[in-house]
């Protein structure tokens, strides 16, 4: 099937490429938003990664005091 030729006025062009340009500026729009929220969650990760460690060493730390507390004998 080969391609047909439409004919526009020059003002509904003009129009029809105001148009495209705004969709394909609303594109980069929401292109660099995306990014902006990856880049917000790859943070989010490395704060929620720190915090779990912070944790893990509190526990571990409450787990030995709590093992000389229960058994005094064993130091």
């Amino acid at each position: 099937m080969g391609t047909v030729p439409i004919y526009l006025k020059i003002e509904e062009y003009k129009d029809l490429v105001a148009i495209m340009n705004a969709i394909k500026d609303s594109i980069a729009k929401a292109e660099t938003l995306i990014d902006d929220v990856n880049q917000l969650r790859d943070e989010e990760d490395k704060e929620l990664s720190g915090c779990i460690d912070l944790l893990t060493e509190v526990k571990d730390k409450i787990a030995s005091i709590d093992a000389v507390i229960l058994n005094p004998e064993g130091m």
